[in-house]
């Protein structure tokens, strides 16, 4: 198994065939001011498997802060019934659509994905204020 994407976009969506689209890949959001809500982004995950491994897999998605804390709700997903088979490997494009997240504050947060308990990949994404330029 192998990840071959993590990204955190604008927006996302894929294909019965397997392709995926991202638009506006990001790791930072700026804000003028906190509290703040940003209105749209999705997580994605592209997952390979090649053609002797098991598909069927238990996957989580975290979210946390600094301190280990969920900042959104923890998303579940098993692997089997999603992925779309080739000759030789399967894929499995996991997205996650997030709306009017709440950022309470500037900080360094993670996304990480877990399969069967184990830790596969992080996303680091970086909230800040945005500073006002001197006109």
């Amino acid at each position: 198994m192998d990840i071959a994407l993590a990204a955190i976009c604008d927006a996302a969506n894929a294909d019965t065939q397997g392709k995926l689209n991202l638009l506006g890949v990001f790791d930072q959001i700026n804000v003028s001011k906190f509290p703040a809500k940003h209105p749209q982004c999705c997580v994605v995950f592209r997952v390979v498997f090649q053609k002797n491994e098991a598909t069927e897999q238990n996957f989580v998605i975290k979210f946390l802060d600094q301190d280990d804390n969920s900042f959104l709700p923890t998303v579940k997903a098993k692997s089997a019934s999603k992925c779309i088979k080739f000759e030789d490997q399967s894929v499995l494009n996991l997205i996650v659509n997030l709306n009017n997240i709440k950022l309470q504050k500037a900080s360094d947060y993670r996304i990480e994905l877990h399969v069967n308990d184990a830790l596969l990949k992080r996303i680091d994404l970086r909230i800040r204020q945005s500073v006002p330029s001197g006109k």
